[in-house]
């Protein structure tokens, strides 16, 4: 182990071969043994020790299990990594380290694979020239635009059980707030908080998103019948998405949206269709290609548009 510590494969594996000799029936040395040849890409030694017959405990099974696994994944064979992967993780005993690999190889080999777990937060500072520009009610005050400064936040967080079936229920909640610092822009500051309970159908294969959202807005300033902060609008709506293979999404959703004026209560349906793919080597390009229609009780509030994104990231050389 000070020998594997040090990045000295050479001498870990003299080592575990002159420990083998005297204890020839100990798995856990072959398994050592095994790893390291997985590391040297000595792939064809490695699956020889590891389908040695041997009587081991269950934890070393799951090992044995999981080495196979990455052995399989540097084999370029996938299919055969995710089957390995699976066994290891059927184990009911298994070492902590293991559980934790296990974990972290999940999402390479296995295209369906959904965190139990999994977050993003995102924070923006800028400055605009016109804090009305997007406003989510009417200006009641025509001026300059209000140039200010604006802080911009996003908390996300989805909880899916770890289950091992074909439909899994999962929980999104999200928090996006938006702040502007000049007074007559401030009171157009707002926290909008969304629930999104869902049931998700299918793994690695094509897969089925069904799902009720709940939106609501709290808007920092008031208007014509109360003094701010108050709940500007909430939302019901039922949505779906499909997923092929993680290169090509198409979504949708209907619902209606219920605000503080009457007027502009409306039932709204959007939808649209999303892909991913490589350019070269370096460089993601993810589009999206969205429509929606707004029928208000008021029709000067009704409207019907597109919008079409376009984004692409490149990684950067190693090092």
């Amino acid at each position: 182990r000070a020998y594997l510590d040090d990045g000295n494969d050479f001498w870990a594996m003299r080592t575990l071969n002159a420990a083998a000799e005297v204890f020839p029936d100990d798995f856990t040395i072959t398994l050592w043994q095994a790893w390291i040849q997985i590391r040297q890409g000595e792939l064809d030694q490695a699956r020889g020790l590891l389908s040695a017959t041997c009587t081991a405990w269950a934890p070393d099974q799951a090992r044995r299990a999981l080495l196979s696994a990455m052995l399989e994944q540097q084999a370029g064979a996938t299919s055969a990594a995710k089957a390995k992967l699976d066994q290891a993780t059927a184990e009911k005993f298994a070492y902590a380290e293991d559980r934790a690999a296990m974990a972290r190889m999940r999402s390479s080999v296995d295209a369906g694979f959904i965190p139990p777990l999994s977050g993003r937060l995102d924070l923006a500072a800028g400055y605009t020239s016109n804090a009305l520009a997007g406003s989510p009610v009417d200006p009641t005050t025509l001026g300059d635009g209000a140039h200010s400064s604006v802080l911009a936040t996003s908390a996300f967080l989805r909880f899916a059980p770890p289950l091992r079936s074909w439909i899994r229920p999962a929980l999104d909640v999200e928090a996006r707030g938006l702040g502007f610092s000049a007074e007559q822009g401030k009171d157009l500051s707002f926290v909008m908080l969304d629930a999104r309970p869902e049931v998700i159908l299918g793994g690695s294969g094509p897969r089925a998103t069904l799902a009720y959202r709940y939106e609501t807005l709290l808007l920092a300033g008031g208007d014509r019948y109360g003094k701010g902060p108050l709940w500007f609008f909430d939302a019901h709506r039922g949505e779906w998405e499909l997923e092929f293979l993680r290169v090509l999404t198409v979504f949708g959703g209907a619902g209606r949206r219920t605000f503080r004026e009457y007027g502009r209560g409306r039932f709204e349906v959007d939808g649209g269709v999303g892909t991913a793919f490589p350019l070269g080597s370096r460089v993601h390009l993810v589009t999206a290609l969205a429509g929606r229609y707004h029928q208000a009780r008021n029709e000067a509030w009704s409207l019907y548009g597109g919008s079409l994104l376009a984004s692409a990231d490149a990684r950067l050389p190693r090092r």
